[in-house]
């Protein structure tokens, strides 16, 4: 764990359904539905959100309530995506705990103005790390996706990058979205934070 304001649990699923794995890019399109729609009101809110932070140094409640939702929404979808979950994802995007993906953001009472206001200049060298990040995920996620195939599982070599890359890129749209104000860390191996249960499983790995 680390000071950083976005916080994301990811589960470690057991199996893998063979069938909904072939078929995930034809099933997530009501999602994806869903999400477009609900982005349409997302994108305004942050234009707004963001002359108000220029304005006041503030994130308003219901608005910081509104984008949280929708981006832990949008990250649920990503996460089944990518097969770092195998639990579809639910509807909504308020907090559940029950769901094996877990992702909190705090806010702060103030925001940097000099920060915001400079956030399109500052973004610039984390577009280019989000392309390689892509990259990287989508070589792993294609080597993963043929081994759910032939053995109904991801196995770890392959989940461990993709989970390190899929951290990453989300802290990095937060940080576009204006969620959080704080530079994005480079740390790959901190990038992963896992539930409680799954504590001895992480300290085993790092031991090999």
């Amino acid at each position: 764990m680390n000071d950083f304001p976005l916080q994301i649990q990811l589960p470690e699923p057991e199996r893998q359904n063979r069938a909904i794995t072939f078929f995930k890019w034809i099933l997530f399109i009501p999602w994806y539905v869903w999400q477009q729609l609900w982005g349409i009101a997302f994108q305004i809110l942050v234009v707004l959100a963001w002359f108000i932070l220029l304005f006041t140094g503030k994130w308003p409640k219901e608005f910081f309530s509104f984008a949280t939702s929708y981006y832990r929404y949008s990250v649920r979808i990503e996460a089944w995506v990518v097969n770092m979950t195998a639990v579809w994802p639910p509807w909504h995007g308020r907090p559940d705990d029950e769901y094996g993906l877990i992702l909190n953001i705090d806010r702060k009472e103030r925001y940097n103005r000099w920060k915001t206001g400079f956030r399109l200049i500052l973004m610039i060298p984390l577009i280019a790390l989000q392309f390689g990040l892509d990259l990287y995920s989508l070589f792993f996620w294609f080597l993963g996706f043929w081994a759910i195939l032939f053995t109904g599982t991801l196995p770890h070599w392959c989940r461990r990058p993709l989970a390190d890359a899929f951290t990453m890129s989300q802290r990095i749209n937060a940080y576009t979205y204006l969620l959080v104000e704080e530079w994005p860390p480079f740390r790959g191996e901190d990038q992963i934070d896992v539930l409680p249960d799954q504590q001895s499983f992480v300290e085993t790995a790092k031991e090999l």
